[in-house]
């Protein structure tokens, strides 16, 4: 028994001890990041890249503000009014417009000097994505906003992300 106790406090003196290791962020964890525990840890550019692929797809791959059915998708679903429906429906299109353009290109084309090296794309996608992301938020309606924010923390809970994008 006095064995035991002895090392209980050795125990408890070595976790106290134990550096603290701050937690990562995306770029270079090598873990796999689970939306249902930890999102928000998601890098943004991935969980908006996934809502816009999502807004596309599931309103039937019909992203045209004019059409009835994308725009009775996004109001039954995400619960926002016919404007703020016709926001988020124009700029997806434009968003992905964007954003397919900057995939096509080479690297050498996104000023990166090495052909293999795709960074410098991968940062203006990012880029891009981001600011459709903050176009979207800022010409929705605060309740728009609001609504598309918790759809967006759905989406985050179903989705991972795993160490090599």
């Amino acid at each position: 028994m006095c064995r035991l106790l002895c090392r209980i406090p050795a125990g408890l003196l070595l976790l106290i001890a134990a550096p603290v290791v701050p937690t990562m962020a995306h770029d270079g964890h090598s873990h796999t990041i689970e939306g249902r525990f930890e999102p928000e840890l998601l890098p943004e550019t991935s969980v908006w890249d996934h809502v816009f692929a999502a807004v596309y797809s599931l309103s039937g791959g019909s992203t045209d503000p004019q059409d009835p059915d994308a725009h009775t998708f996004v109001r039954g679903n995400l619960f926002i009014s016919e404007a703020d429906a016709a926001i988020l429906l124009q700029e997806v299109v434009t968003a992905r417009a964007r954003i397919r353009a900057l995939e096509s290109l080479k690297s050498d084309e996104c000023g990166g000097g090495d052909p293999n090296d795709y960074s410098a794309c991968r940062r203006q996608i990012d880029a891009a994505t981001l600011q459709a992301r903050d176009q979207i938020l800022r010409r929705l309606s605060p309740r728009g906003r609001k609504a598309l924010l918790r759809w967006v923390a759905v989406i985050k809970q179903g989705m991972s992300h795993g160490p090599n994008r």
